[in-house]
């Protein structure tokens, strides 16, 4: 453990070894591990030098910012003799939430079924769909398609699964049923009912309620293209901020373009709904979702919003396959046509000898990119960021995250690390190791990083940023909006900032290069 110590002089810090890891921990709590084992002694001046646990880039012992003594693990052994930082001024407001603790009224659906959502199955041939009901409805549910239109003819069906949690008083059923045999890249017409003791029976002879009928899109085949996929991050429901901050424009514009077939699939980089830790929110917002996330995949990585009574609503409610197709909505990765994601969990340990970055080493390494051209990781927060944060941009980004998974996204050639967290638009140049390796996004060698925090929710839009920008960064921007991923070739895709109100297109790039080998 890094124990630190107030004196009358300041923080003193003693670290232990373990396991050759020097262990430091953060000034929220957390533990990081660094591969080195060695810092320099107080005093040592270490400008620019990569030095293990104690920063990838320790300071000049002379050049100390205000920052260094609220996070003295940043900076040089000699931080303490840094001056009182300046208070932080205070973020706007945001509206009144529940308790994070179980509400005074307990509560969930009232009936059923809910909050439809689907997520991509073990191959573009199948389809996995969640919903919500009361627990009065039933525990058995039933699933079918049709490939002809909305009357029918059915078939297909499969039996669901049922499952609950009580964290915070939620009351309810989440039930989860796969569709299969779909035509990839082809429309199908899906619906779910209760289901029958006597096994798949199908909905034909369930008359109330009536089932109500979804029209999707299969999953495109693997290794097709092109395809375009939206992306998000700290997207909550809908509020009512007077500044405009709030994610009702996104939703709208969302379910308005995954209905018009424009996007393949919708990734999530964390931050979902802004439940605060009532429980009842996650259904208002997946209501709010499901016109866009009932017609395409919606795949999800966890952020720290979702921490309330250890994950359980986020880990209860979505179904993102793992390895040998359990599922995992800590770190998990899939195709959609050329595009292979992988997502990992910022919020949980992410040291080197961790199973999810040695999973994420493993998964990497294996893509083949004949078949999957292009490979895009996202996870919450963000390793490159120049909003006025300091601990998030200049400490936990750099510091204690990057060490671990930036070597991966360099030596697996990435393409693009998608973020959230904090809440605006930024887009890096190709970086690496903090250092942009080219000008331009022709024949990139390096990951290009974009953070995509500015979906909306009710904490607002983040429009501070440091002055001057650094090297790397090229836009930066605070305007609702999401992400528009377009891979038209295995050599090129172009990346559009789309605003949430009117569609208009913020920012756009182009990275065009040879598919790695």
């Amino acid at each position: 453990l890094d124990v630190v110590v107030w004196t009358m002089s300041g923080w003193m810090h003693a670290a232990v070894l373990v396991a050759g890891l020097l262990l430091v921990s953060s000034p929220l709590g957390t533990v990081t591990a660094s591969a080195s084992a060695s810092c320099p002694p107080a005093g040592t001046n270490a400008s620019c030098a990569q030095v293990g646990g104690c920063g990838r880039w320790c300071k000049d012992v002379c050049a100390c910012d205000a920052g260094c003594s609220r996070y003295p693990e940043g900076c040089c052994w000699d931080a303490k003799a840094c001056p009182t930082p300046p208070p932080t001024p205070p973020r706007p407001p945001s509206p009144p939430h529940p308790s994070p603790t179980p509400p005074d009224h307990p509560g969930g659906p009232q009936a059923g079924p809910e909050q439809f959502h689907l997520s991509l199955g073990t191959d573009p041939s199948s389809m996995t769909v969640d919903f919500a009901t009361s627990p009065k409805w039933g525990s058995l549910s039933v699933c079918e398609l049709s490939t002809v239109g909305a009357a029918g003819p059915w078939r297909g069906a499969s039996q669901g699964t049922s499952r609950t949690y009580t964290s915070g008083g939620w009351i309810g059923l989440l039930h989860r049923a796969t569709l299969r045999e779909l035509t990839p890249g082809h429309r199908f017409w899906y619906r779910c009912c209760q289901g029958s003791a006597a096994g798949a029976t199908g909905c034909a002879a369930v008359t109330s309620p009536a089932a109500k009928v979804f029209d999707a899109t299969a999953a495109p085949a693997k290794g097709a293209l092109p395809v375009t996929i939206a992306a998000v991050a700290d997207l909550g429901e809908m509020c009512n901020r007077t500044d405009g901050g709030c994610g009702n424009t996104t939703i709208t514009a969302l379910a308005t373009a995954a209905t018009a077939g424009k996007f393949a699939a919708l990734v999530h980089a964390g931050d979902i709904a802004y439940t605060t830790g009532d429980q009842l929110i996650w259904d208002t917002y997946m209501n709010e979702m499901e016109p866009a996330v009932s017609t395409i995949p919606y795949q999800v990585c966890v952020g720290n919003h979702e921490h309330y009574y250890n994950f359980s609503g986020y880990r209860s409610r979505f179904s993102m396959l793992g390895e040998g197709g359990e599922i995992n909505n800590l770190f998990h990765s899939f195709d959609v046509g050329g595009v292979h994601f992988a997502a990992f969990s910022t919020e949980h340990d992410f040291s080197p000898e961790s199973a999810q970055v040695q999973w994420l080493a493993k998964d990497l390494a294996a893509v083949d990119r004949t078949v999957t051209p292009w490979v895009v990781v996202f996870g919450h927060k963000p390793l490159y960021c120049s909003t006025d944060d300091y601990y998030d941009c200049q400490v936990n980004g750099p510091l204690h995250i990057a060490p671990s998974i930036e070597p991966l996204l360099h030596s697996n050639r990435v393409d693009l690390y998608l973020t959230g967290h904090v809440h605006n638009y930024e887009r890096t140049l190709p970086v690496f190791n903090g250092t942009a390796t080219a000008r331009s996004y022709t024949n990139t060698t390096a990951t290009v990083h974009v953070v995509v925090g500015m979906a909306g929710c009710d904490e607002g839009l983040t429009p501070g940023f440091v002055s001057p920008s650094p090297a790397w960064s090229v836009k930066r921007e605070s305007q609702l909006g999401y992400a528009s991923l377009e891979f038209a070739t295995p050599t090129e895709m172009t990346f559009n900032y789309v605003l949430s109100d009117g569609g208009g297109i913020a920012d756009s790039f182009t990275i065009s290069r040879p598919v790695p080998v």
